[in-house]
This record gives C-alpha cells, sequence and structure tokens, in this order.
C-alpha cells in the first residue's frame, strides 16, 4: 500500500486528478485507512502504469496536470 505523495512522482497528473480519477474509475480506487488517509495498492498502480503509456496524448487529453 502507498500513499499519495508515494505514488505521485510516478504518475503523469497531480494530487487532485489523482483523487478525481480513482473516485470515477480511470485510476484504481482508493482504499481508506482511517478517516483522513487512504491508499492505493502498489499492484494496482502498477498493473494501471504498465497498462498507460503515460508519456502518450491521450492520458495529457484526458485531464493531465
Amino acid at each position: 500500500m502507498s500513499r499519495a505523495k508515494t505514488i505521485l512522482p510516478f504518475l503523469p497528473f497531480s494530487r487532485t486528478t489523482l483523487h478525481e480519477w480513482s473516485s470515477d474509475g480511470r485510476f484504481p480506487a482508493s482504499i481508506r485507512l482511517s478517516p483522513t488517509m487512504v491508499a492505493w495498492r502498489n499492484s494496482d498502480v502498477l498493473e494501471w502504469l504498465n497498462s498507460h503509456d503515460t508519456s502518450s496524448n491521450d492520458v495529457q487529453e484526458n485531464g493531465c496536470e
């Protein structure tokens, strides 16, 4: 499990987009660890990264910041 600050350096978008995309299904859903803390399964994040070319225009056109 990893928190946003750990996975954001590997993602082509901001924290706001991370949470938005997690909510609407464009990125793996986060798991609530406490009322104020969420994290993502490392395996889900790696799978997403491997299935998306993060340098492509598709990612950039769909809300990359």
